[in-house]
């Protein structure tokens, strides 16, 4: 066991152990335990700073994801911490990093789900959401001459599902071009058939002010249907089900509604897969012995496993072992979602390897970086797993993390005194490049503040992390990088100086104007 004091700077590591005492207060949480979870984080320094409040709406943000279920308490501890602005603390941030949109929504729907039970639940004000909403559909407009994979058509429809309400109150017009929009899309087949329902009875939906539609949204499955009674573990009338439909088959698959925000339950997975990871384990029973196959995949090749350890129920997992013993599968699924003590239990049957690369889906310490699971990041440290593996395609941990966002991963790996934080990829680029590539600021300044940062470096076409700020169009990421005085503005991608491409976007720019001036140019 590696002592982490001496791979880890002693503020750093403090922070990191701070951070694993908020995300199993917040990962633990239940509606019966908002004020414990509540307690702690009002416990802990994390509310005297910007960076910890962001660091717990980060945590939020994340449960949203790897809790799924627990949206409604999470938005109600939000609400509880928010009541405690004062000017003692730092909690009057807490709003501004929640509505603040990531440009990959698309990639992490689970965040437009939790603002809009926050929004519900009164977190939010209707300008609040709205001018939000507004700021990202206008720095991603549609574009109709791309093709509607890529034309930003779906970020819009996205928004406007999930706040339909707030579009017609505060735009009318703009809540009328976008159904409109929706609808033009569905007749031309771009969009999947789940959309049908909601464009055919929107009209209904609509009516007594949206109470239909509020329905829906309150539970994202239609009463009384089989996702709904299963994910409510309701056994009476799964039964009834089944006996008054003779032909209704034990493996049929969950359709995914437009409304599901959940990745794993994207790729229709079977009844009793949904009832593993719903943890409904009356449902889940019944099913198996109904005759379920507990050794089918959804469409994204996932195991009844897979499910069964990311619901956490434990009566479910035992049973699932028994026809699928992949202890493989199951540390790494353990792992990724934040279940510490699952993953010591399958680690412990000594039929895994912590250290193990896979060349598909790289380490454990791959996956959980990406997911932002601190104990674990420090779990392997602990256990000399090497910070610089590469997995297939030549990413490090670090690489996974800024990909995923995962900004409290990044300060912990950015800080081990053996990281090579200028390491490329099989592609060549390196973790300053990527995070210009995602496009978020706050890992951008967390690793330009290290000396030993090449903030120069050279990647694929000869571009430099400033080339690909610039020409992504984000501002923040320039000013971010021209506010550091290593950088250099004359670097050459293809025989463009990379300060003429920052010249688009200078009228945009406030404080760079001068320190350009101070360069010397070719």
């Amino acid at each position: 066991m590696i002592d982490l004091h001496t791979i880890l700077p002693e503020d750093i590591l403090n922070e990191a152990q701070n951070t694993v005492t908020l995300q199993e207060a917040i990962m633990s949480i239940t509606p019966s335990t908002v004020d414990t979870s509540f307690q702690v984080i009002m416990n802990l320094p994390f509310i005297n700073s910007y960076d910890g409040v962001k660091n717990i709406a980060n945590s939020i943000l994340l449960a949203a994801q790897y809790r799924p279920f627990s949206l409604k308490s999470l938005a109600e501890l939000a609400r509880k911490l928010h009541d405690q602005i004062s000017s003692e603390n730092k909690l009057g941030n807490l709003n501004s990093v929640f509505l603040d949109i990531p440009v990959k929504i698309l990639d992490e729907k689970w965040k437009v789900a939790f603002l809009r039970e926050a929004y519900v639940q009164g977190l939010f004000t209707d300008d609040e959401v709205f001018e939000a909403i507004l700021k990202y559909l206008k720095n991603t407009p549609i574009d109709k001459k791309k093709p509607f994979w890529k034309n930003n058509s779906r970020q819009h429809f996205l928004f406007f599902i999930w706040f339909a309400p707030l579009f017609e109150k505060k735009d009318k017009e703009l809540f009328q071009s976008t159904f409109d929009h929706l609808k033009l899309c569905l007749e031309q087949h771009q969009l999947t058939s789940n959309y049908d329902s909601f464009v055919n009875n929107f009209d209904s939906l609509k009516e007594n002010n949206w109470e239909d539609y509020n329905k829906l949204l309150n539970n994202f499955y239609g009463d009384g249907s089989v996702a709904d009674v299963i994910k409510n573990d309701n056994l009476e009338v799964l039964k009834e089900i089944f006996n008054r439909n003779t032909n209704f088959q034990v493996d049929s698959r969950i359709e995914s509604s437009i409304f599901e925000y959940t990745i794993m339950l994207s790729r229709k997975p079977t009844l009793a897969m949904f009832a593993a990871f719903s943890g409904s384990e009356k449902c889940f029973n019944y099913l198996v012995e109904k005759g379920a196959d507990i050794k089918a995949r959804d469409f994204g090749k996932r195991t009844m496993l897979n499910f069964a350890i990311a619901g956490g129920n434990n009566n479910i997992i035992k049973k699932v072992v028994e026809y699928i013993n992949d202890f493989v599968i199951a540390t790494r699924i353990s792992a990724e979602y934040h279940r510490f003590e699952l993953f010591r239990y399958f680690l412990a049957t000594k039929h895994a390897d912590l250290k193990a690369n896979d060349i598909e889906n790289g380490s454990i310490f791959h996956g959980i970086a990406a997911a932002n699971h601190i104990k674990m990041i420090l779990f392997c440290l602990g256990q000399g797993c090497n910070v610089n593996l590469k997995d297939g395609d030549g990413w490090t941990p670090l690489n996974c993390a800024i990909d995923f966002r995962a900004l409290e991963a990044v300060k912990v790996l950015a800080n081990i005194n053996t990281i090579d934080l200028n390491m490329q990829d099989d592609y060549g680029i390196a973790p300053l490049i990527r995070a210009t590539i995602v496009g978020d600021p706050d890992i951008v300044s967390e690793l330009v503040k290290h000396q030993k940062l090449d903030i120069n470096g050279i990647g694929l076409y000869s571009q430099t992390a400033l080339h690909r700020a610039s020409q992504n169009n984000n501002i923040e990421n320039i000013r971010v990088l021209l506010n550091d005085p290593r950088i250099d503005i004359n670097i050459v991608d293809h025989h463009i100086l990379v300060f003429i491409l920052i010249m688009f976007f200078i009228d945009y720019l406030s404080n760079p104007i001068t320190f350009c001036r101070t360069k010397w140019l070719y």
